[in-house]
């Protein structure tokens, strides 16, 4: 049998990378968290209710993306994926974002 022939789908299953994807989504935090920092001055000057409205969302959408992130972090240190940058970033960015979270949601 030729190799062609031989149906081994070992080669052809793909792993998710974990790591790239909290990565990521640290990236998206933080770039809707400076968003959310840049505009909240301008709509207390405003202040329009509006603008309020938009920030309620903004946390919501700022929690599911940690969720995910915290996911992504828990799979990525399950599956003991190589310790490069995004691994270390990664983890300490979740971990500060879910901390910081924590304890403003309590205070």
């Amino acid at each position: 049998m030729e190799k062609e022939e031989i149906l081994d789908f070992d080669d052809y299953i793909k792993t998710t990378n974990f790591r790239k994807w909290a990565f990521r989504f640290l990236i998206y935090l933080i770039l809707l968290f400076s968003v959310g920092l840049y505009s909240f001055p301008r709509s207390l000057a405003a202040s329009k209710m509006e603008n309020m409205h938009l920030f309620y969302v903004l946390g919501w959408i700022l929690k599911i993306f940690l969720c995910i992130g915290i996911f992504f972090t828990i799979m990525m240190i399950r599956n003991r994926e190589p310790r490069d940058y995004k691994y270390w970033i990664s983890l300490f960015g979740i971990s500060f974002f879910f901390i910081s979270t924590a304890l403003f949601n309590f205070i």
